[in-house]
């Protein structure tokens, strides 16, 4: 019996000692809801790297794509809420999903904790070169001279680039149809061999693209121009004040994930952003920093998805 005893006293201390240590003790997962080479995963792998030197421990990235970043954000809402499994969520996940998705598996209010808004990712509209236009009206008119000639490519239902091209015809009064693609990879290669003629990325993974010198790039979706490309006119100097969407990324946790931990990724992720490399490296690949507070992207996600709403009702974009 007192062999007994002092085994259960050794395990009840050890453990003890397991869950009272401080956090993180272990490896925390990224879960991003994109493929690698898209632009949230080359954004996952500059922060998963900043953030394991600030924390102490590795922080590895693990792509969970399909049906329009639910499966991974699924994935995380039904995760442990203990800080070791995160979300790199979106404008898609969070905002989007919620007006065009019926029955979506997850609740993007109730079932996360808000901890960092990270980035903004302007897209910029491309044109294949086939195509002979220079500017956004020259666009228009083309498309509005051969309504429903013109494909678009999109990484998938219910994405930015869909809704973003579905705003573009909405508001010119065209005629575009659209083509899904399952990742970005097999969107591109379309585009360069002009299977489909257009589409909105950001700017950031199109380098393979824009490198093979077969698109032209007419206008960024962004509010004002980026530094990366100060020639290329925003939607809002073409005439399409409508069409400024701009992707944006933010961490989430399970819902239930303890405020001390919250607190703890949301200071890491703000001195990974805060970090002269990383604003060098981001500003490089045309990715605006944008963090805030986890109460503040509370009241972010809770803003984009009634704006989303509204944005989606024009164009009476519908996902079955």
């Amino acid at each position: 019996m007192f062999r007994i005893a002092a085994i259960t006293i050794f395990w009840s201390v050890l453990c003890g000692a397991a869950f009272s240590q401080p956090y993180p003790s272990r490896p925390v997962r990224m879960v991003v809801p994109f493929s690698a080479g898209t632009a949230s995963d080359i954004l996952a792998r500059q922060l998963a790297a900043g953030l394991t030197q600030e924390i102490g421990q590795p922080v590895t990235v693990e792509n969970r794509p399909g049906g329009a970043a639910i499966i991974g954000a699924e994935t995380v809402a039904k995760s442990p809420p203990d800080g070791y499994t995160l979300l790199l969520g979106s404008s898609q996940s969070h905002a989007t999903n919620s007006s065009l998705v019926k029955k979506l598996p997850y609740d993007p209010i109730g079932d996360f904790a808000p901890i960092a808004r990270l980035t903004v990712f302007p897209a910029v509209l491309v044109v294949h070169q086939s195509i002979p236009v220079k500017t956004v009206a020259e666009l228009a008119a083309y498309a509005r001279q051969r309504p429903g000639q013109l494909n678009y490519a999109s990484t998938g239902p219910g994405t930015q680039a869909h809704l973003q091209a579905a705003m573009l015809a909405a508001t010119a009064g065209i005629v575009l149809t659209h083509v899904p693609f399952k990742d970005a990879g097999q969107a591109f290669a379309s585009l360069m061999r002009s299977d489909v003629q257009l589409m909105f990325y950001p700017h950031s993974a199109l380098g393979a693209v824009l490198q093979s010198g077969r698109v032209n790039v007419l206008a960024s979706t962004g509010d004002k121009r980026s530094p990366r490309t100060p020639d290329t006119p925003t939607m809002i100097e073409a005439g399409y004040p409508e069409v400024t969407l701009a992707a944006w990324n933010a961490f989430y946790g399970p819902a239930g994930t303890p405020p001390a931990i919250i607190e703890t990724l949301s200071r890491a992720t703000r001195r990974v952003l805060e970090d002269a490399a990383t604003k060098a490296r981001f500003a490089e690949l045309g990715i605006e920093i944008a963090f805030s507070s986890p109460e503040e992207l509370a009241a972010f996600t809770r803003a984009e998805i009634e704006r989303y709403r509204r944005l989606v009702a024009l164009t009476n974009l519908k996902v079955e």
